[in-house]
């Protein structure tokens, strides 16, 4: 499994997720959940949410609900974030497969 996120500046500090795009995903998929998190003095999770699999590997722009909210690091910081995307079968709480998408929106 493979995942890109197109993050822009429009999802800077905002409840607006990014779409995420994963291919490959794990036979037997049928959601996916992804967590925001945040690495600072300590890791902070900024919400996220799930998605259930439609087979065209996107999880569009907007649809992360779950007390999202976007990166919002300081001028000049260099925060780093990662998006944790988990491929889940439904009835069973172990997922298939976890890929994380680490950045730096100030870079």
């Amino acid at each position: 499994m493979a995942v890109t996120v197109d993050f822009r500046d429009v999802h800077r500090c905002s409840r607006i997720s990014p779409e995420i795009i994963i291919s490959n995903p794990p036979r037997g998929t049928d959601s996916y959940v992804v967590r925001l998190v945040e690495y600072g003095d300590t890791e902070r999770i900024l919400g996220g949410g799930s998605w259930r699999e439609d087979g065209n590997g996107t999880i569009p722009e907007g649809a992360l609900t779950n007390h999202y909210v976007g990166p919002c690091p300081k001028e000049g910081a260099t925060t780093q974030y990662s998006y944790f995307v988990s491929a889940m079968t439904d009835g069973d709480p172990q997922p298939l497969e976890v890929r994380v998408y680490r950045f730096s929106p100030n870079e």
